[in-house]
């Protein structure tokens, strides 16, 4: 296999976007590989640039991964805690999963005893959008071709492997500022690179609107539900982040903003280098909370695995409420949830985003507190009795 070819792979990979068939032929040349030096550099630059924290999304990736690069260099890189996780296709033929209900804790390397009660299972989210030009028209990205989506302003707009980008057009042109948004439906996540090259990343039901070029004294963008950022850093331009009730000025940064209205605050999650709150400055591991008061709190501890958990492509939980982790599941499955009775368990441990809805719910369930059922376009949550 050509080097472009595994690096494009891997790095589908990383970014949590390979198809199966691209899985297919990553794992099968890394089968036929093992012990191959230029593999295992490789997969390592791809990781490092992608920054991916959680090296191993299923258990097939860590034997092989172990066998290359070694147990030692990947205890190293990936602590044990974060790779615990669930095949694509093959969930039940996990290693262990921790899961921390009440004071029980549950070490799970089968499937639970109870069943989730399905009508008809959900598929998880995948890549997609909706993208709304200047003049309102709305371009689907789920059925885009890679390629030219659109001019607008000053910029071709170019879809290239799932990613939206704006390429700026010849210099000295003059052309007014005009804005494009970009949708996620529930069940859909997306990424784009910003005419300035920064990087966001868009979770499920979550907007980002912006202009097509940044010609004002700030780069001004406003979010609703998710985004993860990167910031391409301009001391004498600088960028913000509008978000409910807040204004997030980055200082050279990547960080994680949670504003979903059905959320009890707005949460700005530093991961390196410094943004500034409204007036508060955080540091890196550090979240900013506003609440609908305009009350501002910071944890200095932030658990940056489970915040940034939906961008790696996993659920993660770390003494979650049920309704948090509900909440999840809604918006990335694209259902309703309705619960009967009293429900307030609070869980630990994680999930790849890449399984049905069955499988996630199998997972709750094996703490025997929980009920689930699947109804339609509706999961149904109840106390076990």
């Amino acid at each position: 296999m050509e080097e472009s070819r595994l690096t494009y792979l891997v790095g589908r990979y990383a970014d949590n976007i390979a198809s199966e068939a691209e899985l297919d032929e990553l794992f099968g040349y890394i089968r036929q590989s093992g012990e191959d030096a230029g593999l295992k550099t490789v997969i390592m630059q791809v990781f490092e640039q992608h920054e991916v924290r959680d090296m191993a999304d299923h258990v097939e990736w860590t034997a092989m991964f172990e066998k290359i690069v070694g147990e030692e260099e990947l205890e190293e890189a990936v602590p044990m805690v974060h790779r615990v996780h669930f095949l694509r296709k093959y969930w039940w033929a996990a290693a262990v999963l921790i899961l921390l209900a009440g004071a029980a804790v549950i070490f799970n390397t089968k499937q639970p005893n109870m069943v989730v009660a399905v009508q008809h299972d959900l598929k998880p989210g995948h890549s997609g959008a909706i993208l709304t030009l200047s003049d309102g028209r709305e371009v689907v990205l789920d059925s885009t071709a890679n390629g030219n989506i659109a001019i607008q302003g000053n910029a071709q707009v170019i879809k290239k492997d799932g990613i939206i980008q704006y390429e700026a057009g010849k210099a000295g042109i003059a052309t007014e500022i005009v804005y494009n948004t970009i949708r996620t439906p529930k069940g859909r996540q997306i990424s784009l690179v910003l005419p300035d090259g920064s990087k966001v990343w868009l979770n499920a039901a979550s907007s980002v609107t912006y202009p097509t070029a940044f010609t004002e004294k700030t780069r001004a963008v406003t979010i609703t539900g998710e985004a993860y950022f990167e910031v391409a850093h301009n001391a004498s331009q600088p960028f913000q982040v509008k978000a409910g009730g807040q204004t997030i000025e980055d200082i050279g940064t990547a960080f994680n903003v949670n504003a979903y209205t059905d959320e009890v605050a707005i949460k700005t999650t530093l991961i390196e280098g410094a943004v500034k709150v409204n007036s508060t400055i955080l540091k890196p591991g550090e979240q900013a909370s506003l609440d609908a008061q305009n009350n501002i709190k910071v944890n200095k501890d932030a658990d940056i695995d489970e915040v940034t958990a939906w961008k790696n492509g996993s659920f993660r939980f770390s003494s979650a409420d049920i309704h948090d982790i509900m909440r999840q599941a809604a918006r990335w499955y694209d259902v309703e949830i309705e619960y009967k009775g009293e429900v307030n368990e609070t869980f630990t441990g994680g999930i790849s985003r890449n399984v049905n809805a069955s499988q996630l719910l199998h997972i709750l369930e094996s703490t025997n507190k929980l009920k689930f059922t699947i109804d339609g376009k509706k999961i149904i949550v109840e106390p076990v009795k």
